[in-house]
């Protein structure tokens, strides 16, 4: 008796799977289809400048990204778009990427951390958003609006997880000439809005730079509008340092190069002329972009591993 029961319920579980197994067989079918059809473009976006200098660095870093993500993963295509004050604009790549039949977006903001930009202004040009009051002012700024017909997701901006703190650590660890007599200012355009999440970057980075390098000396300081991009706010952090080390390694975290920073953050108004060889700054590594070519992959990758899809489904990427 209790074999015949133990028999039927095991032809019942066997049933079960047999159905089961009948009514996934059109889902699947339709993922099989949709991955071989899938198209997904990379898009790169930065503020843009009328810097001609500016701009080529960031088409550098599309054809080094380029280099490692193509082919692979169904991508295939990386773009660079502008927000302002450059071409191509964000709508003429989605445009672009239409035209081309690519399925899939993924939108990379080049922004270090949350600020107007990335909070508010790509999120409503990309489609995703549509706040009347924001794009509004966009207009007002000439900003040129299109839908696309691509899925498009957005990555979190440049502080995800560890990738700053890394690209620091490794810049620190390249100038560092003995960890104990040295301290390390981080110098970065900064926000008036978003003061409170910048410090905080700042203050993060500043703490991995200590159990990476063991500087256990560091400040920061802003370059931007918010201090009038003068170069008195890195002057104060850099001798507020150099009272406590005998050299000081400058940092900055800016995402390209920009003559009028390159001029503000250069060696001659900011080292006071006593101590020429206290200060150490990047020469040609300037920025962030240009100094993380080699082996930026390794480092940008997690931007777009935060968009892993399941059956080409784009999954926690939101704005």
């Amino acid at each position: 008796m209790k074999n015949k029961t133990l028999t039927k319920i095991i032809l019942a579980l066997l049933l079960l799977l047999v159905l089961l197994t009948l009514l996934l067989l059109p889902e699947l079918s339709h993922q099989r289809s949709r991955a071989a059809t899938e198209k997904i473009g990379v898009l790169l976006v930065s503020h843009g400048s009328k810097s001609k200098s500016w701009r080529e660095l960031l088409r550098e870093f599309r054809d080094e990204i380029s280099n490692e993500l193509l082919p692979g993963d169904h991508i295939a295509d990386v773009k660079t778009a502008f927000m302002e004050s450059s071409s191509p604009t964000i709508a003429a790549q989605l445009r672009s990427f239409d035209q081309q039949g690519f399925t899939e977006v993924i939108a990379v903001p080049l922004f270090l951390t949350v600020g107007g930009h990335a909070a508010h202004d790509i999120p409503n040009i990309l489609g995703l958003a549509a706040d009347p009051a924001i794009r509004a002012s966009l207009k007002k700024e000439n900003t040129e609006f299109y839908q696309p017909k691509a899925r498009v997701t957005l990555t979190p901006t440049l502080d995800y997880q560890t990738f700053l703190q890394q690209n620091v650590i490794r810049r620190v660890k390249n100038l560092s000439r003995n960890s104990d007599e040295e301290a390390v200012v981080l110098v970065a355009y900064g926000s008036s809005q978003y003061n409170t999440q910048w410090e905080a970057m700042m203050k993060d980075i500043g703490r991995a730079v200590f159990k990476q390098t063991g500087i256990d000396a560091a400040a920061y300081a802003w370059c931007g509008h918010v201090v009038d991009y003068s170069p008195q706010d890195t002057q104060v952090a850099i001798n507020k340092m150099l009272k406590q080390k005998q050299r000081v390694n400058v940092i900055p975290l800016l995402v390209s190069n920009n003559l009028f920073f390159s001029t503000t953050l250069s060696r001659k108004p900011l080292i006071p002329a006593q101590i020429p060889n206290r200060l150490c700054t990047s020469k040609t590594p300037f920025c962030l972009i240009s100094y993380s070519i080699t082996g930026c992959y390794k480092m940008f990758a997690p931007l777009l591993n935060h968009c892993r899809y399941s059956h080409y489904k784009f999954n926690g990427c939101k704005y």
